[in-house]
């Protein structure tokens, strides 16, 4: 249910254009960022910024390639984990993995709005794989934020 409430706020942000065309891929994610923010706060999510040791991600991948990023998480803790990318980019997917390679949790639906909600299997490093499966003009920008409740 969280997932279809911050999914339409997402499609909003996408239907306007106007929004897109001032400042930069950064700033389009941050405010991209800060709509789901305020949805999912109103679920009790807040903002984890110790998981990554800052508030918000943001990089460059190009047309299928992946990152994988070491997170920090507390065991029994819920998390969310939503990300976002540029008007370039069409099918952005996240997954979680421990360090020894597993995958625990995914999103890897056609989409560019992937969205992770679990409860941490276990305290200490994981994996967050960020996969950008097509994007129109290279490199696509992608962001994602670390909630927790």
């Amino acid at each position: 249910m969280a997932r279809c409430f911050v999914l339409a706020w997402l499609l909003l942000l996408a239907a306007a254009p106007a929004a897109r065309s001032q400042g930069s891929h950064r700033g389009i994610l941050e405010d991209q960022l800060a709509a789901v923010g305020n949805t999912v706060a109103q679920q009790g999510w807040r903002p984890d910024a110790r998981a990554f040791r800052t508030d918000l991600i943001v990089g460059f991948l190009f047309d299928d390639e992946e990152i994988g990023l070491e997170i920090d998480l507390e065991f029994g803790v819920e998390y969310m984990i939503v990300g976002v990318c540029d008007q370039d980019c069409s099918d952005l997917d996240l997954m979680l993995g421990d360090v020894e390679g597993n995958e625990l949790f995914t999103d890897a639906l056609d989409d560019d709005a992937p969205i992770l909600t679990f409860t941490a299997p276990a305290r200490g490093s994981h994996i967050l794989w960020v996969s950008m499966y097509e994007c129109l003009v290279e490199p696509c920008s992608f962001g994602y934020k670390v909630y927790r409740r």
